[in-house]
């Protein structure tokens, strides 16, 4: 409710926390507080917990929270390759549409940075 009223919002070093606050916020559709949600996220990602956050992102159709959720894995490759993480592989298996962002990111050639949402997250 602090934020609704204008006071700042403490979303703290939990990304849990600021993804439950994330879904609240799109159930009650307080748009204000979702990209508030969604920016704190953004600074919050890590190989752990980056499949699940662009799940969320994927279902509440928040492409800015997808496309920075695409460029760290492509960032942070090593780190989130399937064998090395297992939320990554499993979301993969659940989701196909994530494979096939990664995969389609990954592949060189023209329109590699447009697949990274470049443009949108950039303007």
């Amino acid at each position: 409710m602090e934020f609704v009223y204008g006071e700042t919002l403490d979303f703290g070093e939990d990304i849990r926390d600021c993804m439950e606050l994330l879904h609240c916020a799109a159930y009650l559709q307080v748009q204000p507080l979702m990209r508030a949600c969604g920016r704190r996220a953004e600074g919050l990602l890590s190989s752990e917990v980056v499949a699940e956050v662009w799940e969320a992102a994927h279902t509440l159709e928040l492409d800015r929270l997808k496309s920075r959720c695409l460029r760290f894995i492509i960032e942070n490759y090593d780190a989130c390759r399937p064998e090395k993480e297992p939320t990554i592989k499993e979301t993969m298996k659940r989701i196909p549409a994530f494979f096939d962002v990664i995969l389609s990111a990954l592949a060189p050639g023209q329109g590699a940075a447009t697949k990274l949402g470049k443009k949108s997250v950039d303007s």
